[in-house]
């Protein structure tokens, strides 16, 4: 049988994975398209059997991606939708400071501030809104521009006309980015379903849809934020969330 699955798992230390004797635990969201079973393994599944749906053979199993701590980088698709006050007091407030850093850091020399600035510096790269990394910065050209400028010492290499032309594209790019989106960064996280699967004294428990339709467990400060999904191609696709920590949520969810 081919069953093919896509979707998040989630580890649990192997704890209910040795209760129920399996390799691996796929939530049901992950099977697509959706699996009903037979009859017969209904009717245990309802009796209480556990190994109801249990399946023994070869699998392949592909990981695609592992859950990280992201920047996504904002764009005009997000800023058109944003209100003026947001504009006039966050967004244009942030593009005026990134402004008076990068002019500052050219005017000290400080080359390893300005490409940081720029986003250029491998531990600065941020994600482009359509989920890559900026392919033009990985480029030869910057790269040579990069490490000549951070190496050079005197100050002359800058009026290079072959390091000062990659400098002014780099620049040029920074700045219609900069107008067009404000430059600032967005944290990003694996979205994935509110499921749970534990062993608590020797009992499995498991269940989902337990935390509210506009909330959201991350490690974030602010309590009202704004889930944005890339690409963004309709207002729809912004969507005010109120933000948890897991041990704020928990608290409720054991207060009910």
């Amino acid at each position: 049988m081919t069953k093919p699955s896509q979707g998040v798992v989630q580890g649990d230390g192997g704890r209910c994975r040795q209760k129920l004797e399996s390799d691996i635990i796929l939530p049901k969201s992950s099977v697509k398209p959706e699996y009903r079973g037979s009859l017969v393994r209904s009717v245990r599944s309802l009796l209480g059997d556990r190994q109801a749906h249990v399946y023994r053979g070869p699998i392949v199993l592909g990981i695609r991606d592992v859950s990280r701590d992201l920047q996504f980088k904002s764009s005009y698709t997000l800023v058109e939708h944003a209100p003026d006050d947001s504009i006039e007091l966050e967004i244009k407030a942030h593009a005026l400071q990134q402004i008076e850093r990068l002019e500052a850091a050219a005017k000290e020399g400080d080359f390893a501030e300005l490409f940081r600035l720029l986003g250029t510096a491998e531990a600065q790269r941020s994600i482009d809104s359509d989920g890559e990394a900026p392919t033009e910065y990985t480029s030869v050209e910057n790269t040579i521009v990069e490490a000549v400028l951070k190496a050079d010492s005197t100050g002359y290499m800058v009026r290079h006309p072959f390091v000062n032309r990659q400098l002014q594209r780099m620049l040029a790019k920074w700045a219609f980015k900069l107008c067009t989106s404000g430059g600032f960064l967005l944290p990003g996280f694996t979205l994935a379903d509110d499921g749970y699967l534990m062993l608590h004294e020797g009992e499995i428990f498991w269940g989902s849809d337990w935390i509210p339709l506009d909330g959201a467990i991350a490690s974030l400060r602010c309590r009202q934020g704004l889930l944005v999904r890339y690409p963004i191609r309709m207002k729809e696709d912004l969507l005010p969330s109120t933000t948890s920590l897991f041990r704020r949520r928990l608290a409720c969810w054991e207060s009910t």
